[in-house]
């Protein structure tokens, strides 16, 4: 068995992983010395059927299969964790931090938004818009709805009485209570659109798009602003009078840049602060915080309890205060990526593996066997660039 390593100052338990190494530590622990995970939270029978698994450990929950969107309940004592790979939703209780439902869709969910007392699920694939009401906390009983759309979409807004989807063609609209279908707009870019937000006091729709953000009259569907550069991103949120779009911030009336920062993108801002994939911003100032182990998701409740989302590890973590957060320096760990492809062809040895999404702490790579208990087998027989993926002997 084969085993590439990072070096930070702690390793996964994985067997054939990626190990880069680090700044810190030149040790690396055995996969005995970690603590041993909790027994895997019981849900629904449907966990067993498809290869989607969480374990729970202290404040962390790992997933088998990356979430790809988080929302909180409005009254904050839910979690919503949404899976494309997994095709499932499930629901979190946000004190206990235990897994305490989930719902299984048969194509790929793309959208989560918590709206009108309900829990929506985009579902391009089938053209299907699943609601679910969050009444009772849960995601798996209560009444379920389903609103079947007219067009193709990749994402969607949902309105008090309308849900907006958008392909790279056009925007729509579906009301949801006639069930009436419409175009509101044309793009005429034919650029995919990767995100949807809908600003109800303003009846503005911001779209973003493979190139651009424009702001539309959602009920005329005049473009009243776009952005003057090309920018990139995929997910768009607002605060006050600031929207984020990858790591741009833009003045939300007309779209002018405002100001932006070198992390991958903005997840979340609040009065004080901007909260990026890798590191806090003071929103005032700009200034550098400090940072945390890459993020793709993101959820705040109160003004204490912080919710992340790592891809690397595929691990939702709960910190109780700002200041917990602060302390769980990612300098202080070896991070982990499995091996993508492998063989050994006669006597060569070919492997490679995916650049993983976090290289602040990386240093190069090391390569070595381990045996079935995952015990390093011998010294490591190759240290190679951080920047390569490949290694062939």
């Amino acid at each position: 068995m084969i085993k590439t390593c990072f070096r930070q100052a702690k390793v996964s338990s994985q067997i054939a992983v990626v190990t880069v190494l680090g700044m810190l530590g030149t040790a690396l622990v055995p996969a005995s010395a970690l603590a041993a995970p909790s027994e895997p939270v019981q849900a629904s029978a449907t966990s067993t059927v498809t290869t989607f698994t969480y374990e729970k450990t202290d404040n962390r929950i790992r997933f088998s299969q990356s979430l790809a969107a988080l929302e909180a309940g409005p009254d904050g004592g839910y979690l919503y964790a949404l899976s494309e790979g997994g095709k499932r939703l499930v629901s979190i209780d946000a004190n206990a931090f235990e897994v305490v439902g989930e719902k299984t869709f048969p194509t790929f969910p793309k959208k989560l938004q918590h709206a009108n007392g309900k829990l929506y699920v985009g579902l391009p694939d089938s053209r299907t818009v699943a609601a679910f009401d969050t009444s009772n906390g849960t995601t798996v009983a209560g009444d379920v709805y389903e609103y079947r759309l007219n067009g193709t979409w990749t994402t969607m807004a949902v309105g008090s009485e309308d849900i907006y989807y958008a392909g790279s063609s056009e925007i729509r609209k579906y009301h949801l209570m006639s069930g009436q279908d419409t175009v509101v707009t044309a793009l005429a870019n034919g650029q995919p659109t990767f995100d949807l937000l809908l600003d109800e006091p303003s009846q503005s729709l911001y779209v973003g798009t493979m190139d651009r953000v424009l702001k539309i009259d959602a009920a005329t569907g005049a473009v009243t602003a776009q952005t003057s550069t090309l920018y990139r991103g995929q997910r768009l949120s607002k605060f006050g009078d600031t929207l984020y779009w990858g790591n741009q911030s833009l003045n939300a009336v007309d779209l002018r840049e405002t100001g932006s920062h070198s992390d991958y993108m903005t997840l979340f801002a609040d009065e004080d602060r901007v909260y990026t994939a890798f590191a806090v911003y003071n929103r005032e100032t700009g200034a550098k915080e400090f940072e945390y182990e890459a993020s793709t998701l993101m959820q705040r409740q109160g003004t204490d309890k912080v919710y992340l989302f790592h891809p690397n590890n595929q691990t939702l973590v709960k910190y109780d205060s700002l200041e917990a957060l602060r302390q769980d320096s990612p300098a202080n760990r070896i991070p982990s990526q499995s091996p993508s492809w492998g063989q050994f062809i006669s006597s060569a040895l070919k492997l490679s593996w995916t650049k993983p999404f976090d290289e602040r702490f990386i240093t190069h790579y090391v390569i070595y066997f381990l045996d079935e208990h995952k015990n390093k087998l011998g010294e490591a027989i190759a240290e190679i660039p951080k920047r390569r993926t490949r290694f062939i002997r």
